[in-house]
């Protein structure tokens, strides 16, 4: 399976209603649209996240992080597959802004020559699995762990 890491809070917001796209400087590749990406939260924390989630997480965003149980900047999973997603075609984010909420346009980078990767379907897993993320897309194997026998 295809993976992309994120950096936090963005990788957990994509498991939200806040945040229905994920935007880059590039288009989404053909062969992604419409089969499930792991989504890897990167391990990287630094003061920018840090101020980002003290800014955003005021009032209704924090509920939408309490709903997938994350109720502090701390409990945040890094360096782990937080689920999958699913995306529609890119749209160059010119012509997609303007759809998007206030809120919605805070959780990406909607200037101009930039692309929206919109979300279709999400797939939290129930708990996080450890793995070591990339630049750009790579493969990820799930390979579960082995159960102690009784």
């Amino acid at each position: 399976m295809k993976a992309i890491s994120l950096w936090q809070p963005w990788a957990s917001a994509l498991f939200t209603p806040l945040k229905p796209d994920e935007t880059r400087h590039w288009v989404l590749p053909d062969w992604a649209i419409g089969v499930p990406i792991a989504i890897h939260a990167a391990q990287r924390d630094t003061a920018a996240e840090r101020d980002f989630w003290r800014i955003i997480t005021d009032g209704s965003d924090h509920e939408k992080f309490r709903d997938i149980g994350i109720g502090r900047y701390e409990d945040l999973p890094r360096g782990c597959i937080l689920g999958t997603v699913v995306f529609a075609s890119a749209i160059r984010t010119q012509f997609c802004r303007y759809d998007r909420s206030t809120r919605d346009r805070e959780w990406g980078n909607y200037a101009d020559d930039r692309f929206a990767w919109p979300v279709v379907s999400r797939n939290l897993f129930p708990t996080p699995i450890p793995c070591i993320g990339r630049q750009g897309f790579f493969n990820w194997k799930h390979r579960p762990a082995r159960g102690k026998e009784a």
